[in-house]
């Protein structure tokens, strides 16, 4: 029994350094554009379509990152990060190729990916639909 919670252990470390996404989540969903220049047009409709959706976003807990050829930008601090950018792709089974918005619960698993131009409501109708957001409503968070 001790080795087997000893392995399991190992797993979870495993798991978390293949995934370096996962110490900025910190309880909150993700909404990540993913793209190979922050120059591209749809990139910076997707970018600009957020502008308006402060209050949705903190409501949700939402924190919007933008990845570009492993530098992981955070709009809400500014701050800038350095990732393995084909750590993340695999951890969430993303091509090399795709570049779009992804959408991270806050149980760290995909809720969504899509090429670039979905709209803000679509993405928080479908957190709005989740069973911990559904909770989070009934208790007024």
């Amino acid at each position: 029994m001790k080795y087997l919670l000893i392995f399991c252990f190992c797993l979870g470390l495993q798991a978390q350094d293949a995934n370096p996404l996962l110490q900025y989540q910190k309880g909150k969903r993700l909404v990540i554009l993913l793209t190979k220049s922050v120059t591209s047009t749809d990139y910076n409709a997707q970018l600009n379509s957020f502008n308006d959706f402060k209050k949705e976003m903190r409501e949700r807990d939402v924190v919007l990152f933008t990845l570009e050829q492993g530098r992981l930008v955070n709009h809400k601090r500014g701050k800038e990060y350095q990732v393995d950018e084909a750590s993340v792709r695999k951890a969430y089974k993303l091509s090399k190729a795709f570049n779009g918005i992804i959408l991270i619960g806050k149980d760290t698993r995909i809720k969504m990916s899509e090429p670039f131009g979905v709209l803000p409501d679509r993405i928080f109708s479908s957190i709005d639909k989740m069973p911990m957001r559904k909770r989070e409503m009934r208790k007024g968070e």
